[in-house]
């Protein structure tokens, strides 16, 4: 038992960026496949000033979808994954600052710091 959990880490130091970009990737493809495909359940996020910029907060949405779908593409598949990761905590960041503290800033401050290692190792 002890020499099949050890070779399990192996692998997984081996593979460890890959992981965490593949987990990083999925929670951002999740959130921006959700947006175009069941915006009901997404559109409370988006904060009500950015009607003041003169765009509505479903295209506000939709563009964020696109962004979550590409920035989770590059770090899925290995595509400028030290960008895709910088972007993603920049992203994450601006959510805390943004929009401020609420019951799932734990969320992302946990996906800031997946961000940073990505960015760090990669």
């Amino acid at each position: 038992m002890i020499l099949i959990m050890q070779k399990l880490l192996e692998t997984i130091r081996k593979y460890e960026i890959q992981i965490l970009s593949f987990g990083l990737g999925f929670t951002l493809l999740w959130a921006g496949i959700g947006g175009f495909y069941h915006p009901e359940d997404w559109i409370g996020y988006v904060p009500a000033w950015v009607t003041s910029f003169g765009v509505s907060r479903e295209f506000f949405l939709q563009a964020n979808g696109v962004f979550d779908v590409v920035i989770a593409l590059a770090l899925i598949f290995n595509i400028y994954r030290r960008w895709a990761a910088a972007f993603a905590g920049l992203f994450f960041l601006s959510i805390i600052i943004l929009y401020g503290i609420d019951n799932i800033t734990f969320r992302d401050v946990g996906l800031i710091a997946a961000s940073l290692v990505i960015f760090s190792r990669s």
